[in-house]
């Protein structure tokens, strides 16, 4: 199930403050040391997502302990059997919760950068990009696969990027908004 804050720059100093007394201590140290407001507050946002979707889904109430795997990826330390993956950008913060690895990420459409596409995709990925009506849009729909996959895997974006996309071992479930503001991912394995 996925979770969605959209408009994050809508979330106050009076929010904030409110939402830091419904995080875990750790989570509320976490966002402490990000040096930008928005940063803190996304930071914030992502984990009451979190809490909302394990009350709604497994009943489950406070915060259990988050745990983090060798390459970083979180995991709930007291549920091995639920898994989950958070993200945020400017536009938006986003929850998934599974009963299987799952990855997601959310990423605000931004100008194309030739330079950066040419960095992250291959030469197939590259001219389908450059022939789309909407390069930005395409490029940020193929970054946020990519990086799903990676979350899902727990590789990170030190991985090959160019040859990242494995479609014939996972699932892509895409949501862009009609406002084309930011393009959600999230990954499964197939089957």
């Amino acid at each position: 199930m996925i979770y969605l804050f959209e408009h994050p720059e809508t979330f106050t100093d009076d929010d904030y403050r409110q939402a830091l007394s419904r995080v875990s201590p750790e989570r509320r140290t976490v966002a402490g040391r990000y040096r930008q407001q928005t940063d803190r507050n996304t930071s914030v946002i992502a984990h009451l997502l979190l809490a909302e979707g394990l009350r709604r889904e497994y009943a489950l109430t406070g915060f259990p302990a988050i745990a983090v795997h060798e390459k970083g990826k979180p995991y709930l330390s007291d549920h091995p059997d639920i898994f989950f993956n958070l993200s945020h950008c400017s536009t938006a913060v986003a929850c998934v919760l599974d009963s299987q690895e799952v990855g997601i990420d959310v990423e605000r459409v931004r100008t194309y950068n030739r330079e950066l596409a040419a960095y992250v995709l291959n030469e197939r990925e590259l001219r389908l990009v450059e022939a789309h009506q909407q390069p930005a849009l395409a490029f940020t729909l193929l970054w946020t696969m990519k990086e799903s996959q990676l979350k899902l895997t727990g590789e990170g974006i030190s991985t090959d990027l160019k040859n990242a996309l494995r479609p014939d071992l996972y699932q892509y479930q895409t949501i862009i908004p009609g406002d084309q503001s930011y393009v959600l991912t999230v990954c499964r394995r197939q089957g």
